[in-house]
């Protein structure tokens, strides 16, 4: 839902709510969630075929967003609005 919101209708869930945001990044602290998280650019292009379309509100907001999500910057994590998964080394036992 963060990353739809945040691609179709240029609202960020986390910016707007700073106590989702802790609770995300608290759960981004769990090495279990972080091994089945998900990116934005992922999560956003993998649910139209699934679900049949999803609608972008066209505003200047959402085509801002899309165009982070598409485009970049991605040397912070989307603005600090998911977390960089390269900051957290490959587990060990990892195939």
């Amino acid at each position: 839902m963060n990353a739809s919101l945040f691609y179709y209708k240029g609202y960020d869930l986390r910016m707007e709510h700073p106590k989702l945001h802790t609770w995300f990044s608290n759960l981004e602290l769990l090495e279990q969630y972080r091994g089945i998280m998900s990116d934005y650019s992922t999560h956003v292009h993998d649910l139209p075929p699934q679900m049949g379309s999803c609608h972008s509100n066209k505003s200047s907001k959402s085509i801002e967003c899309q165009n982070i999500v598409d485009n970049g910057p991605y040397l912070e994590p989307m603005l600090n609005r998911q977390m960089n998964k390269e900051s957290y080394p490959c587990p060990d036992d990892a195939i």
